[in-house]
């Protein structure tokens, strides 16, 4: 069964949240790259909170993501000595709604499934167009 993870963390000072983007990229490659991560998102937030967004394919994905070596190495080693708040949690995506999004060209909304992949819909369901974001 598909799960959600939200995680959020509040960085402590500037130079441990510039500690923490220092290996931020290698981060965002060593999750996706998780086998079972099916999307993942990030946001940043005020007073250096940072929200992440994994959706799974499984809890066992999880698992391989959280005794993956960079997350045991790099980010749980230096998690205390970076942040003064921390939240993990599971969510049951399973009631999820689908997507939908506007065609710019004919303005038509077309649905998608699943609601949490920003990756569908793709294309207009009446004139074919593209409705990505970044491409209308």
């Amino acid at each position: 069964m598909t799960v959600l993870t939200t995680v959020d963390s509040r960085f402590a000072s500037w130079e441990g949240e510039q500690a923490f983007l220092e290996i931020y990229q290698e981060m965002e490659r060593e999750v996706t790259s998780v086998a079972g991560c099916l999307e993942y998102r990030v946001y940043r937030g005020p007073d250096r909170l940072y929200l992440f967004f994994v959706v799974w394919e499984d809890r066992d994905a999880v698992n391989r993501c959280v005794e993956n070596a960079f997350h045991q190495t790099q980010l749980m080693a230096n998690f205390r000595k970076w942040c003064k708040e921390g939240w993990f949690g599971y969510w049951d995506p399973s009631d999820e709604r689908p997507r939908a999004r506007k065609c710019m060209s004919c303005g038509r909304w077309t649905q998608g499934d699943p609601g949490w992949s920003e990756k569908q819909p793709g294309v207009c369901r009446n004139c074919g167009e593209s409705i990505l974001p970044g491409e209308h």
